[in-house]
């Protein structure tokens, strides 16, 4: 029953996440009495990926084994199933109109590409319009990284293979123009700071931090190789791995504090607007919410061990 994919609205109020074969909403300021809801209940059986509309009334999601894309609202609305098929991260524009998710041009597997002619593309619905367009093929079977820059121009990454080079891409939806950035990629994830300043990267080698700026790659070897996630105040990242651990310390490497609980991996992680909590989804099947370290403090595990046992 493993669960996947915590998201908080950009408001703070609801954190959503998958499980199963449904899509939870649970409320973080005392709205509905505290109930939660189930906002999908028919999935297939490994949950989705999420991404808020920016209004916070509506989160679009891509079923992990469907294929299906489409748009929910969070108050228990009817959804609106998107035409066309694919599986991916989901990603909107700042204004809301155009949503974004990658998709396979004959999707003949739904665990990998083992077809050497099947093709990635990205696909793009205009949800005011219902138009439909595909970007693409790009240079690799797989996606690192999907984001707007800005409400007409789509950025994907993705890594290379034996066969493929992978490639850094920007689409302008405006004029149809294609900007190759990278021609050859080796990213396997990549997040990037709101304000833009630096980026985490998992690459072959291991997890980096890079300023945009340029200069040298900071290796980052306190954390696991699970999901990442980025605090709004850019100071602080929380990462997620096989061994259930949730890792939580500046963003720079340097020791992290330690939160215990899932059994088995993590396979997701969110902080909230404010940076007060942080949501992870398991293996276990269970959405935790975690209170934010005091990053004033030393972890508990880095200090002596009297200093531990009187802390304790």
């Amino acid at each position: 029953m493993r669960a996947r994919d915590p998201q908080f609205s950009p408001d703070g109020k609801w954190l959503v996440a998958s499980a199963l074969r449904e899509i939870r909403a649970w409320p973080l300021e005392g709205q509905d009495n505290g109930a939660g809801r189930t906002l999908v209940d028919d999935l297939e059986d490994w949950g989705a990926f999420i991404a808020f509309h920016p209004s916070g009334e509506s989160l679009a999601y891509s079923d992990f084994l469907g294929d299906v894309v489409a748009v929910v609202p969070l108050d228990e609305g009817p959804r609106r199933v998107m035409p066309g098929k694919a599986r991916g991260v989901p990603a909107c524009s700042p204004d809301g109109r155009l949503l974004a998710v990658p998709s396979y041009l004959s999707l003949s597997s739904r665990w990998q590409t083992e077809d050497p002619n099947e093709e990635l593309f990205i696909r793009v619905w205009d949800l005011e319009s219902d138009r439909v367009e595909d970007l693409g093929p790009v240079p690799s079977r797989g996606t690192a990284f999907l984001a707007f820059d800005d409400d007409r121009r789509l950025r994907w990454v993705g890594p290379g293979n034996d066969e493929l080079s992978g490639g850094e891409w920007v689409f302008d939806l405006d004029d149809g123009t294609v900007e190759v950035v990278a021609e050859e990629v080796e990213e396997w994830g990549r997040w990037v700071s709101s304000d833009g300043e630096f980026m985490l990267v998992y690459e072959q080698r291991g997890l980096f931090w890079k300023s945009s700026q340029g200069g040298e790659p900071r290796l980052i070897t306190s954390h696991g190789e699970g999901d990442i996630a980025i605090d709004p105040s850019n100071q602080w990242m929380a990462s997620g791995d096989s061994d259930g651990l949730v890792r939580v310390g500046p963003v720079t490497g340097e020791e992290p504090h330690l939160l215990y609980g899932h059994e088995g991996g993590t396979w997701g992680l969110a902080i909230s607007p404010d940076g007060r909590w942080i949501a992870s989804a398991g293996d276990d099947g269970t959405v935790r919410l975690w209170p934010m370290p005091d990053m004033s403090e030393p972890p508990l595990h880095a200090l002596p061990h009297d200093e531990l046992i009187t802390k304790l």
